[in-house]
């Protein structure tokens, strides 16, 4: 069994029939090729019925303007977008246009290239664009790249959006291939872009190597202040409990004296 279904088994709670009839429809829908592709990258689908999958469809249909036909294209490249109801995948179609200054048509676009843009957390979203905004604004052929910036090439940016942002950082703080667009720097392959910058692939470990040791710094720090915080509430507690006692004690001292 695939390590990634199998990693996934707690996740998937229908029985046995239930996914029986879920894959056979799919696959008279979609065929038996595209129905494993799909469940083979997302087995929690199997948590689903068939006629949710059906009315998600129909909702990415409408949302899109797309055929019933490119629906199954879509599912290839991501399956997880049958997880998300219609109102999910409404919220995250509008909140592109707030975070890239896109039309309708070119949001479109994207999402038809690049469907996973519905499924991305909102925050990760937004902050992977805005990075790409600063970095862009270093140079200004970047900076004019990225104000007519095209669903196509913004696509090729989310794919590896981590990859890419360290690509403009190490070229903006080095100055080197100053005459690149935009678009030279993020098409290349990984093994091609390292072949034409020799010292990328150190200046790229010395980077991941503090940005780990400055993320446990700050995990450190934060767990020692939420144990400081819990021993002072201890004290605190401790203080309050032998006070009340103290004050028990005095209260008990004045009324045998009145007695006397």
């Amino acid at each position: 069994m695939p390590a990634r279904i199998h990693k996934l088994l707690p996740a998937i709670t229908a029985d046995i029939n239930s996914m029986t009839r879920f894959t056979e429809s799919m696959a008279a829908h979609f065929g038996k090729e595209l129905t494993l592709c799909y469940i083979r990258k997302e087995p929690r689908l199997l948590n689903l019925d068939f006629d949710t999958v059906l009315n998600r469809c129909s909702s990415m249909r409408e949302l899109l303007g797309i055929r019933d036909s490119d629906i199954p294209q879509m599912l290839r490249k991501c399956p997880r977008l049958l997880l998300a109801d219609s109102q999910a995948l409404k919220a995250a179609y509008d909140h592109i246009p707030r975070v890239i200054a896109f039309t309708p048509a070119l949001v479109r676009a994207l999402v038809t290239k690049y469907p996973p843009v519905l499924v991305m957390s909102p925050q990760r979203l937004a902050a992977s664009v805005e990075r790409l905004r600063q970095l862009c604004y270093t140079r200004e052929e970047w900076a004019r790249d990225f104000e007519g910036i095209t669903p196509s090439l913004l696509a090729y940016f989310l794919r590896d959006a981590t990859d890419q942002l360290m690509r403009l950082e190490y070229l903006a703080s080095t100055g080197e291939r100053p005459e690149w667009q935009l678009r030279e720097v993020m098409k290349p392959a990984g093994r091609s872009f390292r072949s034409k910058l020799r010292n990328f692939g150190q200046w790229e470990l010395r980077v991941k190597q503090r940005r780990a040791q400055a993320k446990a710094a700050a995990a450190a720090a934060q767990q020692q202040a939420a144990q400081q915080a819990e021993a002072a509430a201890i004290k605190a507690e401790l203080l309050a409990v032998e006070e009340a006692g103290g004050g028990a004690g005095k209260q008990q001292q004045r009324q045998q004296q009145q007695q006397q």
